[in-house]
Parts: C-alpha cells; structure tokens; sequence
C-alpha cells in the first residue's frame, strides 16, 4: 500500500511541475519605457509579459531578455512561427500580463 501511495505522489509532482510549449505567429511585441516587453501571439488570446530589458524578472535577466526580444521581433518580421516553453502552465492557462511565469525559452521554428 505504501509502494502505490508513493507511486501516486510521484506522479502528481511530476505534472505539477510539468513544463509546457506554446506555438504560433506573432502578432504584436510591445516594448515599454520601464523596460517590459509584452507578447501577443497566436497561440492565447492576450498579452503575456515576457521579460524586462532593464531588471531580473522571474528568472529572466536584461542580457537573456534582449535576446528572446531579438528572437521576437526577427519572428514578427519575417512571419516565422515561434516555440516559448513554461513551466508549470499550458498555453491555455498561462497568466495574462505581468502573472505570467518567465519563459524558459523563446525560439524560432524552422519552416
């Protein structure tokens, strides 16, 4: 009984800590005055913050964030899908705006 208890517990937090990918086009990046860079893509219907260019935010520091912007703005331009990856959230239950988790990654998919 104890071995599927444990069992049990071993696979509930293994999907709450699941990690999830979300892909699509881009369709707006906002970049504002503090420093916060904001994405709307097709993959959800709303903004999520991504990043800030100025300060660490959740995870994501100003060198990291002026990357994953480049990597944005390059997909925006030449209408290239991209891939962001969470955790923790599907692409449907991702906060909107600054309750979004930092993205572990923003890449742009071969086509």
């Amino acid at each position: 009984m104890k071995k599927i208890i444990a069992l049990g517990l071993l696979f509930a937090s293994s999907s709450a800590s699941a990690a999830y990918d979300c892909t699509g086009t881009v369709n707006h990046v906002l970049v504002y005055a503090d420093g916060s860079v904001n994405l709307h893509a097709t993959y959800r219907n709303g903004y999520t913050y991504v990043c800030n260019l100025k300060n660490d935010w959740k995870g994501v520091s100003p060198q990291a964030c002026k990357g994953m912007l480049s990597t944005l703005l390059t997909a925006q331009s030449t209408g290239k899908t991209i891939n962001t990856y969470y955790k923790s959230y599907t692409c449907e239950t991702l906060p909107h705006y600054g309750s979004a988790p930092g993205p572990i990654y923003i890449g742009i998919v071969k086509s």
